[in-house]
């Protein structure tokens, strides 16, 4: 109750909103209120009030939009921790902080895959695959969704626009 207490003040949410936060993501109520690590409640507000910000998005909104990135770990030592996801993003498609966070605030479908290499759900392996079908890095970068997409679609609506004469962003 006092991380929803805490929410509820800070963030000025009213209780139609808390019913849609709780039934986005209930885990929000395993947070520990009194967690000062650096994965604890305080440092997960933080960090995304920061993605928040870079995306020029109200944290209120992009909490009531992702209330489960809650429930992610940001732990630096975690090699799984959406900063370490992020820093990956930006460094493997030459984006920047803004670009990733205006991108996981619209569409976080591809937040969901994996930087190990071992994974088949790798972030690396699905961008070659797109790379094959005529996807540069620049474009992927500039639509981080197409990683979380399956293939099939992708392949399809690329060939579409390629011979109608559309805009392939």
């Amino acid at each position: 109750t006092k991380v929803l207490r805490h929410l509820h003040s800070t963030l000025k949410l009213d209780e139609k909103e808390m019913s849609k936060l709780l039934k986005k993501s209930p885990k929000i109520l395993n947070q520990k209120y009194d967690d000062t690590s650096l994965d604890g409640y305080f440092a997960r507000l933080d960090f995304w009030k920061a993605v928040a910000n870079n995306a020029h998005t109200d944290f209120k909104k992009f909490l009531l939009r992702h209330p489960h990135f809650m429930s992610c770990s940001i732990d630096p030592k975690d090699p799984y921790s959406m900063p370490n996801k992020i820093e990956y993003l930006k460094n493997r498609f030459n984006i920047t902080d803004e670009q990733v966070a205006k991108q996981i605030y619209s569409f976080p479908n591809f937040t969901g895959l994996d930087i190990s290499e071992e994974n088949p759900r790798n972030i690396d392996k699905k961008a070659k695959k797109l790379n094959k079908i005529g996807f540069t890095d620049e474009v992927i970068g500039k639509n981080l969704k197409a990683l979380g997409a399956p293939l099939q679609k992708l392949k399809i609506r690329y060939m579409i626009c390629k011979n109608y004469g559309m805009a392939d962003s």
